[in-house]
């Protein structure tokens, strides 16, 4: 933002990019637990100042989550200097990286296996799961695992979470986190692949999960939180099932149906990859190439 306001200052043109809600490291971080959070919570309110200050002033704004956010900071997302697009996905890498050779010993032949990609928190909509999952009636055996980098307190909350429901008939694995090629395999040996956010966080109402994208590519049968950027990216039963963010009855029917039928799988995965060519990186970045060239232009 100061780099802006200084660009300007020399006449040149200021592109703003916003790839998360300004407030998200607010959100994150919570009440102040020691000095270091209130250091990180005065950097974010100073941030969030000149934001709101400045923002409108910049000569081009990318902004790759739902526009309708910048209203907040009192821009309006249909402006000339306004370009909205998507979060994106390196489609041919991801689909020429990933392989399904996981260890066959880690699970059983008739298992139905889930994937959760991303961080183990309850913000991020495990809790959620897990009562979805006591819900299932446990004819069929599955297989969760969940990749992604694990806190000490998430792994307490979770693991006290685990332990009070009746989860006999799912086999829980946390693999924590891995390289990006290892978690592209993990999405390949997955039948189910799941996005549940939680709206406490505001920032996952705008957001396009690259996760989804990622699944997208590989052709899997997604469960996604119904939310203002996922809604955008999905159409409920065409390609992913959705569910309310608090709905813990709806993801049960939800996995349920995913996990009972092969042919719902195949059909959600399929329309999945057939439309996901729209949010390739290559793509993205044309359309925010030939708008900095039009602001070049029109500064000379």
């Amino acid at each position: 933002l100061l780099a802006g306001a200084l660009a300007q200052s020399v006449g040149h043109c200021w592109v703003a990019d916003i790839w998360d809600d300004p407030r998200l490291g607010m959100d994150i971080e919570g009440r102040p637990a020691n000095p270091l959070r209130y250091f990180n919570r005065t950097y974010n309110r100073s941030l969030l100042f000149l934001v709101r200050r400045r923002l409108r002033g910049a000569d081009l704004i990318v902004i790759s989550l739902v526009p309708t956010l910048l209203e907040a900071y009192g821009v309006d997302p249909d402006a000339e200097n306004v370009l909205a697009v998507t979060n994106g996905v390196d489609v041919r890498y991801t689909q020429s990286t990933a392989t399904d050779d996981l260890m066959p010993s880690q699970t059983r032949s008739d298992d139905v296996r889930l994937l959760y990609l991303g961080p183990v928190r309850e913000a991020r909509g495990l809790g959620l799961l897990l009562d979805a999952l006591e819900r299932l009636d446990g004819e069929r055996h599955l297989t969760l695992r969940l990749v992604g980098n694990v806190r000490k307190q998430d792994q307490v909350w979770f693991e006290q979470d685990r332990a009070e429901k009746s989860l006999d008939h799912v086999d829980v694995q946390v693999v924590g986190a891995v390289e990006h090629d290892r978690a592209l395999s993990e999405v390949a040996a997955a039948d189910v692949c799941l996005c549940l956010l939680s709206p406490a966080v505001r920032n996952y109402h705008f957001a396009y999960p690259i996760q989804v994208l990622e699944y997208m590519a590989l052709g899997k049968a997604i469960a996604g939180t119904r939310l203002g950027g996922t809604e955008r990216v999905f159409t409920d039963e065409e390609r992913a099932l959705l569910v309310p963010p608090d709905g813990t009855g709806a993801l049960a029917r939800s996995l349920d149906r995913l996990v009972s039928a092969s042919g719902l799988r195949q059909r959600l995965g399929a329309t999945a990859r057939e439309n996901v060519d729209q949010y390739d990186w290559e793509r993205i970045n044309d359309r925010i190439g030939e708008r900095l060239q039009t602001l070049r232009a029109t500064d000379r």
